[in-house]
């Protein structure tokens, strides 16, 4: 992971199960990327689950 270069955001869940948050924040602290993490309302399909999911990518992508 330590040869990612290019802008970067993890997004990830307090409820996912399958991939806890803690993965997604040592994930994330590795690349020294951005982070985004949803509460325990979601879980591990969080890109089907938050209505707001696409427009935080589109957000990122624009900058």
């Amino acid at each position: 992971m330590d040869k990612i270069k290019c802008p970067t955001l993890v997004i990830g869940s307090e409820g996912d199960k399958l991939l806890p948050a803690s993965c997604s924040r040592e994930i994330a602290e590795k690349i020294g990327c951005e982070l985004y993490l949803y509460g325990e309302e979601y879980g591990h399909c969080v890109f089907d689950e938050a209505p707001d999911y696409k427009q935080r990518l589109l957000d990122f992508f624009n900058k």
